[in-house]
Formats: C-alpha cells, structure tokens, sequence
C-alpha cells in the first residue's frame, strides 16, 4: 500500500519571502510609556478595544494583554503575577 502513493514535495515555508525591511517574523516590543498610554486609552473606552488596536498599529490581544497586566499590577492578582513579580 505504501509503494502505491506518489512522493510529496515538501511542504513551503509560508513565511518566506519576509516583507522588505522585516528583519524578524516577531513584532517588535513597545516601550512600557506606549503600553500604559494604550491602556489608558482602552479604559477611557471611546473606542472598542479592537479598534484602539489598530489605530495605534498593534494586535487586540497585545492590548488586552497590557489591560490584564495593569489591572494585575495595580490590584493584585491571585492568578497572573504582578510586573514585580516577574521580575523577580
């Protein structure tokens, strides 16, 4: 049964060629002064989270990330560590 099926190629590599000037696959980190602006944008909550999201050029779930970890470090959190916490 085995001899009967044909070769297969390789499968491709989807993620190549990169765009120009992407020098990683990964989006590069945003500094902590842009995180805790987004967040405080997301709270005052004049636009969905998705669309904040995409107007300052990140993913929904990096700022539902951020909200969570703000909220966690400010509040204190029985299931996700405070910013501290890692750190340590």
């Amino acid at each position: 049964m085995l001899g009967q099926l044909a070769p297969v190629s390789r499968t491709p590599d989807l993620r190549w060629p990169r765009p120009p000037g992407r020098v990683s696959p990964y989006p590069h980190p945003t500094p902590p002064e842009f995180r805790q602006r987004a967040v405080e944008l997301a709270r005052e909550g004049s636009e969905s989270v998705g669309r904040l999201a995409k107007d300052l050029g990140i993913s929904e779930s990096c700022l539902r990330n951020g909200m969570g970890q703000a909220d966690a470090d400010e509040k204190g959190s029985q299931v996700k560590l405070t910013s501290p916490e890692k750190r340590s």
